[in-house]
């Protein structure tokens, strides 16, 4: 139940109503966020008055203020697009997939793509910056799954309870384990049709200056176009760019 949420919960309700879709109205935001209507109302005063919320007539939308921190925090990951731009249009220019770099949010237990180049042909796979990625199912999430320790990635999992996407969608924890140790070994992942049926994903870790995982480098593709031979290459392309990336990421002392 939301009404159980405390102020700030219900604060942050409101504003992830806000963010999915601008101009909602009082009666929209009350439906959807299933806090009562009075306390919405409230809350979007406090917000309208601080200059987070703009109202025109009677719709609400996220002011501009919020840029402020998005470019916070893109000027805070900067580094790590800098480092891996030209390896990420290095492959995209080989292949001609879509090449994505997501990072291990471990405060919020999330990998989130900040970098992402498309192919440019019609039929592509295409994600946006600030898309969330759960650790199973995804080649990223995997990739860096592998390489936390299995206890924490237990937990997480039994937290979100992820839903089964396709037919290909691995459920059983302890399959689960299992390909981890492979991804583990083999230094990629791969999934295979099991976010979003007729898609492809192989992904590969990524190192900060600590040694530790701090995010994953991908190539997503419709499946029909990733013959077992062009899949080893890309693959092995996929792996020297990773381990490239890590390097200068060590050598610039980010992620320590």
């Amino acid at each position: 139940m939301k009404e159980k949420l405390n102020f700030l919960g219900k604060v942050f309700c409101i504003l992830e109503i806000l963010a999915e879709k601008e101009n909602n109205s009082l009666n929209k935001i009350t439906k959807k966020a299933g806090l009562k209507k009075p306390t919405i109302y409230r809350v979007l005063q406090q917000l309208t008055e601080l200059g987070y919320v703009t109202k025109y007539e009677d719709k609400y939308g996220l002011s501009l203020k919020f840029l402020v921190f998005s470019g916070k925090i893109f000027k805070n990951n900067q580094n790590i697009r800098d480092i891996a731009q030209k390896y990420m249009l290095g492959l995209r220019d080989i292949y001609d997939e879509s090449i994505n770099l997501a990072l291990w949010d471990k405060d919020n237990n999330k990998c989130v793509l900040i970098e992402t180049h498309l192919s440019t042909k019609i039929l592509r796979v295409e994600n946006k910056i600030g898309d969330e990625f759960s650790l199973k199912n995804t080649s990223v999430g995997k990739a860096i799954a592998a390489n936390l320790p299995w206890e924490t990635v237990q937990q997480i999992i039994e937290k979100t309870k992820e839903e089964r996407h396709t037919e290909h969608s691995v459920t059983d924890i302890n399959e689960y384990h299992k390909e981890l140790i492979e991804v583990k070994e083999n230094s990629y992942a791969i999934d295979n049709e099991e976010t979003l049926d007729g898609t492809k994903c192989v992904g590969v870790p990524i190192f900060g200056a600590s040694n530790t995982v701090c995010g994953a480098l991908s190539i997503s593709s419709p499946s029909h176009r990733l013959t077992d031979d062009i899949l080893q290459k890309m693959i092995k392309d996929l792996q020297i760019a990773g381990h490239q990336i890590s390097f200068e990421l060590r050598l610039s002392k980010i992620y320590q």
